[in-house]
């Protein structure tokens, strides 16, 4: 997760709210089941040369280790600086590119993730899986990095595109909407 600020919790998360700790340039936050998928996926990524995600730096105990991304995430209620139409070209980009990347990673059939995709959906590309805005890392107005791959799947480009509509359009019931985007057709 990023956020501007120094050491200590980090906004946004639901699972782990307030439980992802800024130190220094690294990440601490809590392992799960499916972190091995996770950590192979961001070591892929990490060789492939995709800047757009968290380096993995380790683990301890119950706890991974992330390198800080600088930058700042769009956390609820979403600002209007995040869905400029730049702002929002910058984050297809960021997908487009991550997927290209993610393109040549093949999971281990050993490797359980959190949560599978549909079923219809699901395909051997690994997909973020959600990429709402408090999982984009801006600098300057323009998305730079994903962060977050909890829910990390095979899945599809149609899927994941469909996933980020619902939370950059927004296509969710307008009272799940609490910025400026809500009214807007």
């Amino acid at each position: 997760m990023a956020s501007a600020g120094s050491d200590g919790p980090l906004h946004g998360g639901t699972a782990n709210r307030g439980r992802v700790v800024r130190l220094g340039s690294t990440v601490h936050r809590p392992r799960g089941p499916y972190s091995a998928a996770v950590h192979a996926l961001l070591r892929h990524l990490e060789g492939s040369g995709f800047t757009g995600a968290p380096r993995l730096i380790g683990s301890y105990d119950e706890t991974e280790v992330l390198g800080y991304i600088e930058g700042t995430a769009a956390h609820d209620p979403v600002p209007d600086w995040a869905v400029t139409d730049d702002a929002l070209r910058s984050v297809a980009a960021l997908l487009s590119e991550y997927h290209r990347y993610a393109r040549t990673f093949v999971p281990q059939h050993e490797l359980s993730w959190q949560r599978p995709v549909p079923l219809r959906w699901r395909g051997s590309l690994v997909t973020h899986n959600d990429p709402n805005p408090a999982n984009v890392v801006f600098r300057d107005g323009r998305a730079v990095a994903l962060i977050d791959f909890d829910l990390a799947a095979p899945g599809s480009v149609a899927w994941e595109l469909a996933v980020a509509a619902c939370f950059w359009a927004p296509l969710r019931d307008e009272r799940d909407v609490s910025d400026s985007r809500q009214g807007r057709e």
